[in-house]
């Protein structure tokens, strides 16, 4: 037995509720969400913050995993974020704001583009269809160039992938030497690492570093598109501890999917073959909660 804590309007709540291992099919087909912000907000280098953005309305039996790559020259978003009592996989949830942490002092203005999520089908109950409707949309996307900040206007197309099976490990390696302190996130350079063309990035958990973790990667070049090749030579790291990450440390290890990049339509068609292949499902449960 376990406690789900939550709070609403000011006051914490916490429900006593039955867990146990619990199993799931997952489709490895997804769908992108962008976090857009929906109000302004000044952020100073190492504040952590709740930012209000458009709702995100997610589909029954749906779970969201980070997509890594920092989105916006102002930071990293850590977490997403349901108002109320949390949903099980089973039911819809929405998203209202995200937990973001801030490595540039600046602000944050409504229809910034602050980050992406992905979303994965998943089986945790026989299901007969799956509800997939998704609007482009348009953003700022907000990047350095020159010295300044560039606050661009983009339209999204909606789009989807099915991701390969197997992945392969990018180590991330410091190219720096580079004092740090406790609870001030920092960048540091690392050596290059490629991401190649329709490969999406997982951060790998586990600390690797006696002085903290890494958060996030990122690239001071305008962001590209998933079918391009990429770069990244930096990285978001928290300190947990004053110290000194040195040249050559090993800071983490990212994931690196294949996918196949299609239209909704085309998604649609990759999740009626899962949805034919997936078979019998598990039994109900109280656990996960989303």
């Amino acid at each position: 037995m376990a406690n789900i804590t939550w709070r609403d309007n000011g006051s914490i709540y916490r429900e006593l509720m039955r867990t146990k291992v619990f199993g799931y099919t997952k489709s490895h087909i997804g769908v992108w969400e962008l976090l857009i912000a929906d109000e302004r907000v000044k952020v100073k280098k190492g504040d952590v913050i709740r930012i209000k953005i458009k709702e995100v309305k997610l589909p029954p039996d749906t779970v969201v995993v980070p997509l890594s790559f920092m989105r916006n020259v102002y930071g990293t978003v850590l977490d997403v974020v349901q108002l109320g009592r949390p949903s099980r996989v089973e039911e819809e949830k929405r998203l209202q704001q995200v937990v973001f942490l801030a490595v540039e002092d600046g602000w944050i203005e409504g229809g910034d583009l602050i980050g992406v999520v992905n979303v994965y089908f998943v089986g945790v109950e026989k299901l007969s269809s799956i509800p997939l409707e998704l609007e482009p949309k348009e953003v700022n996307i907000v990047y350095k160039s020159g010295g300044g900040v560039i606050r661009k206007k983009v339209n999204i197309e909606p789009f989807g992938y099915k991701r390969a099976a197997t992945a392969s490990w990018e180590v991330l390696i410091a190219d720096e030497r580079k004092e740090v302190r406790y609870g001030e996130p920092c960048i540091v350079k690392i050596k290059k690492i490629r991401i190649p063309r329709n490969t999406i990035v997982y951060p790998m958990c586990i600390m690797r570093h006696a002085y903290g973790a890494f958060v996030d990667i990122y690239s001071n070049t305008p962001l590209q598109k998933v079918e391009e090749e990429r770069y990244a030579n930096k990285a978001i790291f928290y300190p947990i501890a004053d110290g000194e990450v040195t040249e050559g440390g090993i800071i983490g290890i990212v994931n690196l999917y294949s996918i196949d990049v299609g239209s909704l339509g085309k998604v649609k068609q990759w999740l009626d073959s899962w949805l034919d292949e997936m078979g019998e499902a598990f039994v109900e449960s109280d656990w996960p909660m989303w």
